[in-house]
Parts: C-alpha cells; structure tokens; sequence
C-alpha cells in the first residue's frame, strides 16, 4: 500500500501548482476573448436595434417596408448608400417610394 500511497501523493498538486494552473487558464481566457472580439466594432443604429456594420441589408429594408416600419427602412437604405455608394440612385429611389 505503501507504493499507491506515494503514487497518488505525487498525483495530487501542490497549492503553487494549482495557483499556477489558475492564473495560466486565466491568461489563455483573457487572450481568447481578445482574439474574439470584431476588428470593426462600429454600429448602425436602426429604430431600437443596433447592428453590427455590414449586416444591414437590402432585403431588411423590404422586410421593414412590408411591416410597415419606414423609417427603419429609410435609415436602412441610407446605410447602404453609405457602403455601397455604386447603388446611390437605386437606393434614393427606393426612399423616395417610401416617402410618398
């Protein structure tokens, strides 16, 4: 018994050990939620609901006129004159259905 004795002693850490563990684990968290943050962390803001930039789309717009939400829809179309400025005159033109 003397041999499993000594065996599961050297199994079990030491207090110094285990802080060491802690305050590795610590450190491999604190870095993994870094790496996961955005690179962009900017926000559009339509009616209550904040996006990140880059998911506002088109078809949002739609869903928000079929709600009847234009106002949503009209600040969805300015973002997308924003971030697709090629699609200026297509998009005003959409605001100015909605506005009628």
């Amino acid at each position: 018994f003397d041999d499993v004795n000594h065996s599961v002693e050297e199994k079990i850490e030491s207090p110094v050990e285990s802080d060491n563990f802690k305050n590795n684990l610590h450190e491999i968290a604190k870095k993994l939620n870094e790496v996961s943050k955005p690179v962009n962390n900017s926000e559009v803001k339509i009616g209550n609901i904040n996006f990140q930039t880059g998911i506002v789309t088109e078809t949002m717009a739609k869903i928000y006129i079929s709600q009847g939400a234009f106002s949503e829809a009209i600040s969805a179309y300015r973002h997308l004159i924003k971030t697709n400025p090629a699609n200026e005159s297509y998009y005003l033109s959409k605001i100015a259905e909605i506005e009628k």
